[in-house]
């Protein structure tokens, strides 16, 4: 409203006053920027959050198989810990009917004094396995909490078709899709900075309702019932002299984007060479696995057959506790290659996101940030537990 001393009157106008831009600054890629990069910077979150979560799932399966085989070599000592005593009885037997020496008895006894200190060594070990695993489950580990006892794995993991796995590994892989939104943010700034360099031409429309009366609110009453009106239009064109700042924009996100397109193609390039050589590592050692098995078999016949020599007065003692020492390696020797099997086929679930499939672990998210709608996406994370991991 407006009033003059000139005269009694007062004037009162309602209207409305329309801005549309048509070249720079014009159009949804300009005008919704804010909100995509605001989207794809949630996806990336999110793409971060699983992979803690896969690092987490990963490291407590480790230090499962960890207390499993921990478990499994206590158990060998023990057996191993029965077996010497049951040399040393026999040797005190013997040198009681004359057919054993002094000395193969004294060394008996250091045989069975050695695997007792190996016993206490795995009971040690379980005993930081369990507290690994509870730390992991977040459990208090001052407290005291029943034995657990974990079975040793009943199938031997086999390798994946090569190429196959490879597509997969390079399609989920998080650290990837997280560039590749970099990209996505990087392609809008430089669509943006395009957009500025072009001259500002802005179509303006107006229109008024005009009310004129002695009162204030006679006045307002008055455009209300519109007694006059005033509309109009206009383009107006407008270019910053020399527009430096807007070019060095420009020049900045194209030099950004190629950066980090060469930052995608390292990244795809490592993961891709750290996808081979876990089939690598996993093929030398399920060969491993295989090889030991055929040692502990062997190594079993030649205690057998030195045991039986030595009964039968043709080998000395120390001949048995070559054989028996050599038998503890070969089994010892299978455990750690088991346990390495198993670690590298954790790991190649971890590489593929198995270990989501393992633990019934599903996540509703679009795979190609070319899906994303222009204002929003959800993503949403279910687990179900209860059931046994099957990589």
């Amino acid at each position: 409203a407006s009033y003059s001393s000139f005269s009694e009157d007062t004037e009162a106008s309602l209207g409305i006053d329309v801005r549309q831009p048509l070249l720079g600054g014009a159009g949804k890629t300009v005008n919704l920027a804010n909100v995509f990069r605001a989207k794809v910077r949630n996806e990336s979150a999110l793409l971060t959050y699983r992979g803690q979560v896969l690092d987490t799932i990963q490291g407590t399966v480790n230090a499962y198989w960890n207390l499993s085989f921990e478990q499994e070599r206590m158990r060998l000592m023990e057996s191993s810990l029965e077996l010497a005593e049951n040399l040393l009885r026999e040797n005190e037997r013997r040198m009681e009917l004359g057919l054993a020496t002094d000395l193969e008895v004294l060394q008996a006894q250091a045989s069975l004094a050695t695997r007792r200190q190996a016993l206490l060594d795995a009971e040690l070990n379980i005993e930081t396995a369990h507290d690994e695993l509870r730390r992991l489950q977040g459990d208090d580990i001052l407290l005291d909490y029943p034995e657990i006892a974990l079975a040793m794995p009943a199938e031997i993991p086999s390798l994946p078709e090569v190429s196959e796995w490879y597509q997969q590994v390079i399609l989920r892989d998080f650290e990837l899709r997280t560039i590749e939104n970099s990209l996505a943010i990087l392609e809008r700034d430089r669509e943006v900075a395009r957009r500025n360099l072009l001259p500002r031409v802005d179509l303006s429309l107006n229109g008024r309702a005009l009310g004129r009366d002695s009162g204030t609110f006679g006045a307002y009453d008055a455009a209300i019932e519109r007694n006059g009106y005033s509309w109009g239009a206009g383009i107006s064109v407008s270019m910053p002299w020399g527009r430096r700042q807007s070019k060095a924009d420009a020049r900045l996100a194209v030099l950004e984007l190629r950066k980090e397109s060469t930052r995608r193609e390292r990244a795809e390039y490592d993961k891709r060479l750290l996808a081979r050589q876990v089939l690598r590592d996993f093929r030398a050692a399920l060969a491993q696995l295989e090889i030991s098995n055929e040692q502990v078999a062997l190594q079993q016949r030649l205690f057998e057959r030195e045991r039986a020599s030595y009964r039968a007065g043709v080998e000395p003692f120390r001949s048995v506790l070559h054989a028996q020492r050599a038998l503890d390696y070969a089994q010892m020797d299978r455990i750690s290659n088991l346990r390495r099997v198993f670690r590298q086929d954790t790991l190649r679930a971890r590489l593929d996101h198995k270990l989501f499939n393992a633990f019934n672990v599903s996540w509703d998210i679009s795979p190609q940030l070319t899906q994303f709608s222009e204002l929003g996406s959800t993503s949403t994370l279910h687990s179900d537990r209860g059931k046994n991991p099957k990589l």
